[in-house]
């Protein structure tokens, strides 16, 4: 009987595990360097990001806002969306629009590419591994 539960509570083990992993991690690794025409900034600052379906214009479908030591180089990196879910359906052409220290948007906002959209992957009908 104690091999038997044994047995049940490692096989729930495993399904839960499993389940958990097979989860897709909606987040995007970024990272850039902060520059004006006298070099790098430096020191505490607070990024915003916002992504749009548009390269000018419209309205932010998300955004989240990051604080972020620069050191002295001027290099960030951030995980967008471990602050606010990043739920977009990545299935068409969306643009990553950037603020630093709540002053206008840098200019011009640049195009996500591939791997934010390998998130569409999830939504995918009979284009499984099984299908083959």
């Amino acid at each position: 009987m104690l091999k038997l539960k044994r047995l049940f509570w490692t096989l729930v083990s495993m399904v839960i595990f499993s389940a958990l992993y097979a989860q897709i991690l909606h987040q995007i690794s970024f990272q850039g360097i902060l520059a004006d025409s006298s070099g790098p900034l430096t020191g505490v600052h607070t990024i915003t990001f916002a992504i749009y379906d548009a390269s000018e214009g419209g309205t932010p479908l998300w955004t989240e806002t990051h604080e972020v030591d620069l050191g002295q180089s001027g290099v960030f990196s951030v995980i967008l969306g471990s602050q606010n879910p990043l739920d977009l359906p990545f299935d068409r052409q969306y643009f990553i629009g950037i603020s630093v220290d709540s002053k206008d948007e840098l200019s011009p906002r640049r195009p996500m590419t591939s791997s934010p959209y390998a998130m569409n992957s999830e939504n995918s009908s009979g284009g499984g591994v099984e299908s083959f």
